[in-house]
This record gives structure tokens, sequence and C-alpha cells, in this order.
């Protein structure tokens, strides 16, 4: 197996996250040639503040054979879109998937947010929670009194609060507020018989995410498992999970598009297999960065996912060729 890499920086045109810093992200695109002379592409894009290795062990791990779990993904993923290119099928040629709007942060929302949501028709909305609590929950009441009842909320706060803050927080949310959350995202550190009673004491559904390995802990004290197929085995987690009456949520890495296409394929083959246990993804790009050639191919002006022209396996075809590459093993 050969593996060139092109780097790349993102530039965030706002806070993408309670954790994360406001500076250029980093990550490298992988064009893998496989021992039987297939090449394929894929995304390495690493959070450091979420717990990943650093870029550079990530892409040591290449070199040593040890991979890393998102290394691992991405060599998956470069193998799917190796094999479709050279049989000329394309991944992404009907995409039948909903998507939740996000909001990456609510105090700096623009003006036309309630616009966009309604016109896009979205039924979800994604708010990323834990800078400033009390601000933002203001802010949160009134978008859901503007909306109404035809959309619900998914709280993300990165696991930014304690159990305490978030145990006496609850209480201070307006009825209708409440009936109108689907599910709070790694409200705190995950340890499973806080996650459990809180839960169970206030009647509301958490979400893991980063907070902690989903088949390790099974997902102990949570309805909704987000799935996050550039660093996730998606097909291990439905397959370990989906039978103690789970529910799963998609979503990019807020990455680069060549990752997000791989977590839209990704989900798409789930879905197939999994239906309704399936619900509406976080696979859209809104904006996050500055736009580029490869961004431009996708649309998320509504809840359905669209892409411009997906070419050969995941697509990109004229972009990927333009690029600059470096061996790397």
């Amino acid at each position: 197996m050969k593996v060139l890499t092109h780097k790349y920086k993102l530039s965030p045109r706002q806070s993408l996250n309670a954790q994360a810093a406001d500076d250029k992200r980093e990550g490298t695109l992988l064009q893998v040639q496989f021992d039987d002379d297939r090449i394929g592409y894929a995304d390495l894009f690493p959070w450091v503040e979420l717990g990943d290795l650093t870029l550079l062990d990530q892409l040591w791990s290449l070199k040593t054979g040890n991979y890393t779990e998102a290394v691992q993904q991405s060599l998956n993923l470069a193998r799917i879109d190796a094999e479709a290119r050279w049989s000329k099928q394309k991944l992404l040629s009907e995409v039948n998937l909903k998507n939740h709007f996000l909001i990456p942060d609510i105090l700096k929302m623009p003006e036309e947010t309630v616009e966009w949501i309604q016109k896009g028709a979205f039924n979800k909305v994604k708010v990323k929670m834990g800078r400033e609590l009390l601000k933002e929950t203001l802010l949160l009441d009134q978008l859901a009194q503007i909306l109404g009842d035809s959309v619900r909320f998914r709280l993300d706060f990165n696991c930014s609060l304690e159990f305490d803050e978030f145990e006496s927080w609850i209480p201070s949310l307006t009825p209708y507020l409440r009936s109108q959350i689907e599910y709070y995202e790694d409200p705190f550190p995950y340890h499973p018989e806080f996650w459990e009673a809180i839960s169970e004491v206030f009647k509301v559904t958490l979400a893991l995410d980063h907070a902690a390995d989903p088949i390790a802990v099974q997902a102990r004290g949570a309805g909704v498992i987000v799935i996050k197929p550039a660093k996730q085995n998606a097909e291990k987690i439905l397959h370990t999970l989906a039978p103690m009456n789970k529910r799963f949520v998609f979503s990019h890495y807020m990455d680069h598009p060549v990752g997000r296409m791989g977590a839209i394929y990704t989900a798409m083959e789930m879905q197939k297999k999994y239906g309704e246990l399936i619900l509406e993804c976080g696979l859209n790009d809104f904006g996050f960065y500055d736009e580029d050639d490869f961004s431009r191919e996708l649309v998320a002006d509504t809840a359905q996912t669209k892409i411009l022209d997906s070419g050969f396996g995941i697509g990109f075809d004229e972009q990927l060729s333009d690029l600059e590459w470096k061996k790397w093993i």
C-alpha cells in the first residue's frame, strides 16, 4: 500500500463549538494506492480538543501500521472509494437523507436564521451550547417560540458542563421549551449512573457522542447515539446497540468535504439496513469554513442532502487531480 498526502487548512467563519478555538484547522487528504493498484481518497481531520491524537500522531500510525481508529476508518472509506472509481460507479448519485439545521453559536446567530430554517423545511435544529448558558437559554427560548411546534431542538454541550450545573439548569427551562427539545447531547462528562439518573428523574433523552465509547459502555443512560464515520465503525456500533432500542444520528466531523462525502455514503448504507432507527442526520455544510472548490459541491439550503456533481466514487474528480500530493508511505 502506498499513501500520498495533501495537507490543508480550513478557516472557520465563527466559533464551531464550546471547546474549539477559532484558529485555522489543519487536516490532510489521503490518496491511497492499494496493493491491487486501485486508488481511493479519504480525509483525516482530528479534533485534539475532543480527545483525538494530533494530526502528526495520526499520520505516524500509518507508518507503523498500528492504526488509530480515525486512520482505520479513513482507509476503509478510501477502499470503498477505490472500488467505485475502478468500476466507474457513483456512490452518491441518489442521496435520500434528511438533516437538521445547525446553529454553531446561538449568541452570534444571524438575523436570517429563522427564514433559513423555515424556507429549508427543517424540522430539527441542533444548537451548540455551553459558552454562556443563561444567555443561550434565553435566546433558545425565544427561538422556540418563534418557530413553534413544527421544530424540535437538539442541544449539544460537548461536555462543557458539570453534572450539578446541568442538574440545576434543567428545571429552569420553561415547560414549552422542554417539550421542544428532542435530546441533550454530551451535557457533562460521561458517568453511566449520573446519565441514567438524569434521564430517569427529568424524563429527558440524552445523546452520546464524544463523551464515551458507546460500545464499551453499552450506551447506558443514552437513548440516542451520534455516529461520526470519520472516526467510528458505524456497522459495528449499530450491530451492537440497535437491539437495545437505541436511535442513531449520523454526523460529519466538521471536516473537509471529502470526509463529509464519506459520512454521507456511510449514513446512506446504514439507513438502507436499519431504516427508522436512523434519525435526521447532521451531514449538511452550513458554511462553517471559507468556501472553496470542494465545498461548492455541497448544498445546504434544505433539510434534504444535495450534491451538485458527485463524480465517480465519492466524487471531486477534478478537484483531487489538481492538488499537489506528497509521498508519505
